[in-house]
């Protein structure tokens, strides 16, 4: 600053605009470092992969004897189900034949938790989730099934099988037969370098006439494996299939708290029929948390830990902001989730849906799945019905009275009109389970022989799709489909029986008043 002629002094142009930059970066600063706390202490309040209720013969209850190996074992197996632990205590105890031996449990390739990567050329790998066995009657001979995830689209490499079995000393060695795309390449066409789920085939040898305890894959017969997995065989009790499973994709709710919606989607299917629903866990929001504990305990709800494969982020927050951004890669990854979900039941139950927890579908023949059912003529594959996408109207939000206003499935009755037409995009399924070999979310891709696919038409049911706001999907009409719509109380037929299983659920879990 200098002092003029009449003595006043004259500020600095250049100091105002240093001082008022100083202030502006200091503001920002600040800002950051409130975001970034806020952040942090969201992020310690999210429930991280629930897979098991602790009772008292977990952990924590073991204060004076220490746990025993089997103990070990079933908490492990609870946690990580395709490792073969009782196995590698069985097999490794005996004398190991020179070829193929049993592999150590403790070298094997372990990759991301829940996965074991194998390596049939330096530059080709295989992120294997889990080994089922196949002997269902369209398939003809047993054979095993590997669902992987692969940096190679369709490959061709000569690899084996290695199996062990009960009571038996030596390794038996089966070739791969096949190996099936999980993709559809008339979709997206998809090249090498992107990581693709496939189903790995090998025959089971006749002679054995049983199930192995635990499976590898090899490039020689011979060699010590550097994965393992238990092999899932689930069956019913008394032999007979159950009717109806939904499978849930894996839930990356970190900050949304959907509970409410939870509750309703799970009650809905309930008392539609379905036996139980089966749902993977990216990392959820405490409310989440609470209604699958809930659903667990009433053993209606099956909840398995996931990771991504590959070199994708596994670190909670990193891996829910990749989901959201990497939109084809999180179709691709879906896909893994859901098959295992079908190989792991396609004993128990005669038909599997999968659906999102804002779906429904909504008899119009009959009181549930088994009655609208009996409304189809002839077998199929898959039966499909056409997304009825329930829209709210933002701009003109009522309330109808009778129903809680938080019970959208209910509340929600326009249809946007602009969705009605058949896409595989809009469509969801009833999968048979003694037809297919691998699915999506929409359709089959394959089945073993020739897929049939029938639609399921509005006057014996209904497929509803509830949105409240904008989906990837549909962000181009989103506005559109909010004044372009028709009313539609199908759901309105189970009012009742609906307002109070859900309200009884709600209450009891301190969700509502």
């Amino acid at each position: 600053m200098t002092i003029n002629a009449r003595g006043f002094f004259d500020i600095d142009q250049q100091m105002i605009c240093n001082t008022a930059l100083f202030l502006i970066i200091t503001v920002i600063v600040c800002v950051l470092i409130l975001t970034c706390i806020d952040q942090q202490k969201q992020i310690a309040n999210i429930q991280t992969n629930p897979i098991i209720i602790v009772t008292d013969n977990t952990i924590n209850d073991q204060k004076e004897a220490p746990l025993v190996s089997d103990q070990l074992y079933d908490i492990a197996t609870n946690l990580v189900s395709n490792f073969p632990y009782k196995e590698y205590e069985q097999f490794s105890s005996k004398s190991q034949p020179t070829c193929a031996p049993f592999p150590d449990i403790y070298d094997l390739n372990y990759h991301n938790t829940y996965w074991q990567r194998f390596v049939p050329k330096s530059d080709v790998t295989f992120d294997i989730f889990g080994a089922y066995f196949d002997d269902r009657p369209k398939v003809g001979k047993a054979v095993i099934r590997f669902l992987t995830v692969s940096n190679v689209v369709n490959p061709k490499y000569k690899i084996y099988c290695q199996m062990w079995f009960e009571n038996e000393v030596e390794t038996v060695i089966s070739e791969v037969t096949s190996y099936n795309l999980i993709w559809n390449q008339f979709y997206i066409r998809i090249s090498d370098g992107t990581h693709v789920g496939h189903v790995i085939t090998c025959p089971v040898p006749e002679n054995m006439n049983k199930v192995p305890l635990a499976v590898s894959l090899v490039t020689d017969p011979c060699e010590k494996a550097t994965n393992s997995f238990k092999v899932q065989n689930n069956r019913p009790e008394n032999g007979i299939k159950k009717d109806f499973a939904v499978c849930v994709k894996g839930l990356d709710f970190l900050f949304d708290d959907l509970s409410i919606s939870l509750v309703q989607f799970m009650e809905a299917n309930f008392m539609f029929g379905v036996d139980k629903v089966i749902t993977y866990n990216f990392g959820v929001h405490p409310n989440i948390t609470k209604v699958l504990n809930y659903y667990m305990k009433q053993s209606t709800l099956e909840l398995h830990p996931i990771s991504l494969p590959a070199n994708y982020p596994n670190e909670q927050f990193l891996r829910h902001m990749f989901l959201k951004n990497r939109h084809l890669l999180k179709i691709l990854q879906e896909l893994i989730p859901y098959n295992d979900c079908f190989y792991k039941n396609m004993h128990l139950y005669k038909y599997i849906l999968l659906l999102d927890i804002d779906e429904v579908f909504v008899p119009t023949q009959g009181t549930n799945y088994k009655e609208m059912l009996s409304h189809i003529n002839g077998n199929f594959s898959s039966l499909y019905a056409v997304n009825k996408i329930f829209v709210q109207n933002t701009d003109d939000v009522k309330f109808y009275a009778g129903i809680p206003n938080y019970m959208e499935m209910m509340q929600i009755v326009t249809v946007a009109t602009n969705y009605e037409k058949p896409y595989i995009k809009n469509v969801k399924s009833f999968f048979n389970t003694e037809d297919l070999l691998s699915l999506n979310n929409h359709m089959p891709y394959e089945c073993i022989g020739k897929c049939v696919k029938k639609e399921l038409i509005d006057k014996i049911g209904q497929l509803h799709h509830y949105r409240k706001k904008c989906s990837y999907e549909n962000r181009f009409n989103c506005n559109e489909s909010k004044y372009s719509v028709r009313e539609n109380k199908l759901f309105w037929r189970f009012k009742d029986e609906f307002i109070s299983r859900t309200s009884k659920v709600l209450k009891e879990l301190k969700l509502v008043q």
